[in-house]
């Protein structure tokens, strides 16, 4: 086991260490106006990106830019983002969507706003970091965006209207839309509410961005079987690691006593993507039955003035069925290959079907001491770590080594220092339902 995962970081490492960007068509506007073609390095921009890399050609060296000495940017059907020097709040909301003080913390620099929505009266922008995503609009006649607060201060007497609403409703009057007035008294802080509200403010060349290409599913199901290398070890003084008699007649223990077998592993889930443009971090939800089989012989000398001895022969047969939550991410992402590791934990539940010691003495086969079912207490449930990695072909074939740690499945407390210990190693093949 060791030599394989051995095997396993020499392949990883030099991979981790190419991991390759994810450049694709876009461009760059300058400070002075000038728009620079090229490639963009598309992440999977969970919060807003505070820099980006951009090269001229796929060949060229990369410059960095961020929203101080660059206007905008835009990744070719994909998103866009204008620089803005704007203040940001900084406060979390109890559970209600209140704030008991009035007094907000803000924070005014440049960043990069994520265009929703252009219009010829208002633009709606967004800007989320690991506080919180905030909504922005952008009148024509002002060059700064304005954050739309979704904030409710307690005064002494009551609750006043969310600030968000104020702001829309100061709109609507602006621009004399005043049906818009009774819609906003119901509306969520989400950008489907806001988006529909805002974009009723514009009269002409109102349109959310969106750009004409196919939308991309945000999961995938899969099917897949293979083979697991299944190691069960036993140690501690026990029936499972006894060794006849030492030289002084007492009786020998062996360190540990390994079994090893091979089964097939049968297993089902869904990938759920990060970003389903970039599909380069994924969260896995996999239910995996793999069966499990463990026979050990061991010989117990009656005594060490005779050669009698009896023979034990362990037998323990079991199904596993685990939920295995996990975070796969490819280090190397194209079109029709992927290269990836995984992490994650395996919640098992076991079931046994033979669990038999039998004590046969050696000089008399036909007439066993005992034959003892359900020797060892088998815990009804586990828990291990999981390990993964391995590659993805023309987005159909999954084909990857997955790794349990050594985990307890019993409670064996017989003797001091017994233990029974089941890990695998395993190669799985799945069927992707793109």
């Amino acid at each position: 086991m060791q030599k394989c995962l051995l095997l396993l970081l020499i392949i990883v490492i030099p991979v981790v260490s190419f991991a390759q960007a994810n450049y694709k068509s876009g461009i760059v506007i300058t400070l002075q106006g000038d728009t620079l073609k090229g490639y963009i390095n598309y992440k999977e921009w969970i919060n807003n990106p505070k820099e980006v890399d951009y090269k001229p050609s796929l060949t060229e060296s990369a410059q960095t830019f961020t929203p101080k000495n660059i206007k905008s940017f835009a990744i070719a059907g994909l998103e866009s983002y204008e620089a803005f020097e704007v203040s940001v709040s900084m406060d979390n909301l109890n559970a209600n969507g209140i704030r008991e003080i009035e007094d907000t913390l803000n924070v005014t620099n440049s960043f990069f706003l994520k265009a929703l929505l252009k219009g010829d009266k208002v633009h709606v922008y967004s800007y989320k970091d690991k506080i919180k995503e905030r909504y922005y609009f952008l009148e024509n006649d002002n060059t700064n965006p304005v954050e739309l607060r979704n904030q409710v201060f307690l005064t002494t007497s009551n609750v006043v209207t969310p600030v968000f609403k104020q702001q829309l409703s100061a709109l609507a009057i602006k621009y004399k839309n005043f049906p818009l007035s009774q819609q906003i008294a119901s509306l969520a802080y989400n950008k489907t509410d806001l988006l529909n509200t805002l974009k009723q403010l514009n009269t002409v060349n109102a349109a959310v961005v969106a750009y004409n290409r196919e939308k991309k599913p945000k999961a995938r199901f899969f099917l897949g079987t293979g083979l697991a290398y299944n190691t069960i070890t036993y140690s501690g003084e026990n029936l499972f690691t006894i060794d006849r008699k030492n030289a002084n007649g007492f009786d020998k223990y062996k360190d540990k006593v390994i079994s090893q077998s091979y089964q097939p592993r049968f297993a089902g889930g869904i990938d759920i993507f990060i970003n389903p443009e970039v599909k380069r971090t994924i969260l896995r939800g996999e239910i995996l039955v793999t069966p499990l089989q463990s026979e050990v012989v061991s010989y117990l000398q009656y005594n060490s003035v005779s050669d009698r001895e009896q023979r034990n022969t362990y037998n323990l047969s079991m199904v596993i069925v685990s939920a295995m939550p996990q975070v796969i991410y490819n280090l190397y992402n194209k079109e029709n290959f992927q290269f990836y590791l995984g992490t994650g934990a395996a919640y098992s539940y076991y079931r046994t079907n033979q669990n038999i010691l039998n004590r046969i003495p050696t000089d008399d086969p036909d007439n066993p001491d005992a034959i003892i079912e359900d020797y060892v207490i088998i815990k009804k449930r586990g828990l291990n770590v999981v390990l993964r990695s391995g590659i993805v072909l023309k987005k159909k074939i999954d084909l990857g080594i997955v790794y349990f740690n050594p985990t307890e499945i019993t409670n064996y407390t017989s003797a001091k220092g017994s233990s029974v210990k089941a890990n695998n190693l395993q190669l799985s093949l799945n069927y992707l339902f793109n």
